[in-house]
């Protein structure tokens, strides 16, 4: 995979259309009911139909936005990247396959979280309220750190994609697995600092580290693909 030219970070993305904004505000509106009455009553003393009478919509709509009150409390809908976000991450990839990937997948990867986490709901972007619900409650804060894992299919296809191989490609591979788990380390850190930090500024901070550290020690390939 031959190198592209270095895309600007700082691209900009489609609008959202008004449906699409109308289904943030009832996602972050349900995301915000959750995460207070968490804070108030405990995360197990309040119900969905409680929560959903505070926020005005019916147990169908909950279900339409959230699988569960844990998901609710985290603002997790699920995993997928955004359609234009997905769109474009795939469009500053490589016009044609080559032998290596692309110059500029790692920056646009710590693109892709930077934005991805900026249409999180406003309640959820690591402030210290968020993680006080988290830690308070040993459920919230396993399904934190699990629901990272269900990136990785989703990611792994979208740098597939981008990248022109296939999802099976070991380089694909490895570098989500790596991916995922600089981003549930930082979700970590966040948590155990009990402070909010940029995700994509950690996860920049550590692939530098591993960049560096691949880049000066040396291992021989010994008939391996």
């Amino acid at each position: 995979m031959g190198d592209s030219a270095k895309i600007s970070v700082n691209s900009a993305v489609a609008e959202p259309s008004l449906r699409d904004r109308k289904k943030h505000a009832t996602r972050s509106a349900i995301a915000e009911a959750a995460l207070e009455l968490t804070l108030s009553l405990g995360f197990h003393n309040f119900t969905i139909e409680q929560l959903c009478e505070q926020v005005g919509v019916s147990r169908r709509t909950f279900f339409n936005y959230y699988a569960s009150k844990e998901d609710a409390v985290l603002g997790w809908d699920g995993g997928e990247f955004p359609e234009t976000l997905r769109a474009e991450f795939i469009a500053r990839g490589p016009k044609e396959i080559g032998e290596h990937f692309s110059a500029s997948l790692l920056e646009d990867l710590l693109w892709l979280f930077e934005k991805a986490s900026e249409l999180q709901p406003s309640v959820h972007r690591r402030t210290e309220k968020f993680i006080e619900a988290v830690v308070s409650d040993k459920n919230l804060l396993t399904r934190s750190l699990q629901n990272l894992e269900f990136l990785e299919r989703g990611l792994r296809e979208m740098i597939a994609e981008r990248e022109r191989v296939s999802p099976e490609h070991h380089g694909v591979q490895m570098l989500t697995l790596i991916i995922v788990s600089l981003a549930r380390r930082a979700t970590e850190e966040s948590l155990e600092q009990g402070n909010p930090v940029d995700l994509a500024q950690v996860m920049r901070r550590y692939l530098c580290i591993a960049q560096e550290i691949f880049h000066n020690s040396v291992l021989k390939n010994e008939g391996q693909e």
